[in-house]
C-alpha cells in the first residue's frame, strides 16, 4: 500500500523505465495495521511459492527495481497453511507497518479454521443439531416476541428485558446469516489449488471468525438472561433484585456517564502528551484501552515516566484519583445517601401511623366515658 503526502492512498502504477512496472490490484483484505489504520484491500501484490527457487529471483527483481520507496506505507505477507493431520486451516497475515516518523511496527495476524467439513458421520450430525436449533430458535423466541409485540403494542417497548431479548433475536439472525454466507462461499472454494496458485480464503476466513466471536458473545448474553429467573430463589432474591434495582437506577446511568467522561478525558490527555513515544498509546482506542487497564492495576507507568519525567507521573496519579477514589466513593456514597433516605422515610411514615392511632384510641376512650 502506498501513500502521498495527507494519507491518500495512490494507485497509480510505477516503477521500471517507463514507470508502469507495478500496477495496482484488489488482491488481498483489508488489513488494521499496528498503529490503529485499517489499509484497505489492495494494492501492488506480487507472487511468491513454498519453491524457493521459485520465489528468491522474484524477491531479488523487487529489491532491485526498488519495489519499496519513501511512499510506501504498508507491506504484508498473506498465506494459509493446511494440516492434514488435523483438518486445521490457517490464514497468516504478517505486516510491516512504515510510520510518518520513520519507524517500523510488526504485526502477525493468524486465525485457525476447520478445513474440510462435513465429512465424516459426527459432522453431518453436528449440521443436523444446528438445523434443529434454528427452527428452535425461530419458534421459541422470534414468534413469542412477534405476538408480544402485536398484542402489548407500545407498552412492550417501556421493560428492559424486552430489549434484551431483541438484541438476542439480532445476534443469533446476524451468526445464522453469516453462517449461511461462509457455507457458499466454502462449497464454492477450490481447496485443492497447486502451490503455483495463490488461495485466497480470506473472506472465509473472515466470516468463520466473526461467527465463532458473535456465537461466544450470544452464547455469554443468553446465559446472562437466566439472571432474573434467580429472583425466585429464597436465598439469591435478595441479592439479583439489589444488582438488577442498582443497574437500572437513574444514579447508576449518572455515574457511568461521568466516568467514562473521565475515561475518554485522560485518555485523550494521554494520547496527546505520550502518543509518539509510548507504543501503547499511539492511537486513541489503545489509549482507552491502556486506561482502562491503569484502573486494574496494570498500566505504563514506567513508559510514561521514562517519556516525561513531570507530566508522566502527574497525570496517572490524577487518573488513578479521579477513577479509583472520587468516583467510586461518590457511587458508594449516593447508594448509601438513597437507603438512609429510604430508611428515614419508612420510620417517619410508621411515625405518623403511630400518632394517628393513638389519637383514634383517645377519640374512642372519650366516647366510652360518654
Amino acid at each position: 500500500a502506498c501513500y502521498n503526502i495527507g494519507f491518500d492512498e495512490d494507485r497509480s502504477s510505477y516503477g521500471g523505465a517507463n514507470g508502469t512496472l507495478f500496477n495496482w490490484s484488489k488482491d488481498g483484505a483489508p488489513f488494521w495495521g499496528p498503529s490503529g489504520i485499517t489499509f484497505p484491500r489492495g494494492g501492488f501484490s506480487a507472487f511468491l511459492s513454498p519453491n524457493q527457487n521459485f520465489s528468491v529471483p522474484i524477491i531479488d527483481s523487487l529489491e532491485a527495481t526498488e519495489w519499496l520507496d519513501s511512499q510506501t506505507n504498508l507491506v504484508t505477507i498473506s498465506f494459509t497453511v493446511w494440516n492434514v493431520n488435523l483438518n486445521t486451516m490457517a490464514v497468516c497475515d504478517l505486516g510491516v507497518e512504515f510510520t510518518a516518523s520513520g519507524t517500523q511496527r510488526k504485526i502477525a495476524q493468524i486465525t485457525l479454521q476447520k478445513g474440510l467439513r462435513y465429512l465424516q458421520a459426527y459432522d453431518k450430525f453436528l449440521a443436523a443439531v444446528e438445523v434443529i436449533l434454528v427452527i428452535y430458535f425461530l419458534i421459541e423466541f422470534v414468534w413469542t416476541e412477534f405476538w408480544e409485540i402485536k398484542s402489548e403494542g407500545k407498552a412492550y417497548f417501556t421493560s428492559f428485558w424486552n430489549y434484551y431479548e431483541i438484541l438476542i433475536i439480532l445476534v443469533f439472525s446476524a451468526i445464522v446469516v453469516l453462517q449461511i454466507a461462509a457455507n457458499v462461499i466454502y462449497v464454492s472454494s477450490d481447496f485443492n489449488l497447486p502451490t503455483t496458485e495463490y488461495g485466497d480464503y480470506i473472506l472465509l476466513n473472515l466470516l468463520q471468525n466473526t461467527v465463532q466471536e458473535l456465537l461466544a458473545f450470544f452464547i455469554l448474553i443468553a446465559s446472562l438472561r437466566a439472571i432474573k429467573f434467580f429472583k425466585i430463589l429464597p436465598y439469591t432474591g435478595n441479592i439479583t433484585s439489589s444488582i438488577l434495582n442498582t443497574l437500572s437506577d437513574r444514579a447508576f446511568v449518572v455515574f457511568v456517564v461521568f466516568f467514562l467522561y473521565v475515561l475518554i478525558t485522560f485518555s485523550m490527555a494521554y494520547h496527546l502528551a505520550f502518543g509518539f513515544t509510548v507504543t501503547r498509546l499511539g492511537s486513541f482506542g489503545n489509549s482507552v484501552l491502556t486506561s482502562l487497564r491503569m484502573i486494574t492495576g496494570e498500566g505504563t507507568f514506567e513508559e510514561i515516566t521514562a517519556s516525561n519525567r513531570v507530566f508522566g507521573p502527574l497525570f496517572f496519579i490524577l487518573f488513578i484519583s479521579f477513577q479509583s477514589i472520587v468516583l467510586m466513593n461518590m457511587f458508594i456514597g449516593h447508594q448509601t445517601f438513597c437507603k438512609i433516605l429510604e430508611e428515614q422515610t419508612k420510620s417517619r411514615k410508621i411515625h405518623h401511623m403511630g400518632k394517628g392511632c393513638g389519637l383514634c384510641s383517645r377519640k374512642k376512650n372519650q366516647a366510652d366515658r360518654i
